[in-house]
């Protein structure tokens, strides 16, 4: 196992897109329900629950890759979008710095009367 296949509930939870409650309640259990996690795939570390990527993948599936485009071009980098592939990365790409000479282009024409 690498270090890697370890993480923290919050971690997991983002990672997999579900509730950290869920991750919670699949590590300890609920009311009459026993734990979904068997004991080589969670724990508990002072207080935070750890989820292995072998218990996540068995429970929840493969984790989702998720790609965020920044928009670099701002002021403040910031995020403009997540998806899930490169050509729909590519395609927002695209589309953004469509609307941005659009916007470049609008105002040059108003100052050239």
């Amino acid at each position: 196992m690498k270090f890697d296949d370890v993480m923290s509930a919050a971690e997991a939870a983002e990672r997999w897109g579900v509730s950290p409650v869920t991750i919670k309640q699949a590590c300890a259990g609920q009311r009459n329900t026993p734990p979904r996690f068997t004991k080589d795939e969670c724990r508990k570390s002072k207080g935070t629950w750890l989820v292995t990527r072998y218990g996540m993948e068995r429970l929840y599936g493969k984790e989702h890759k998720m790609l965020k485009v920044i928009d670099l071009n701002s002021y403040k980098p910031r995020v403009m979008c997540v998806v899930d592939s490169y050509k729909d990365a590519w395609g927002e790409i695209y589309e953004n710095e469509s609307e941005t000479i659009s916007v470049h282009l609008q105002k040059y024409k108003r100052t050239m009367g």
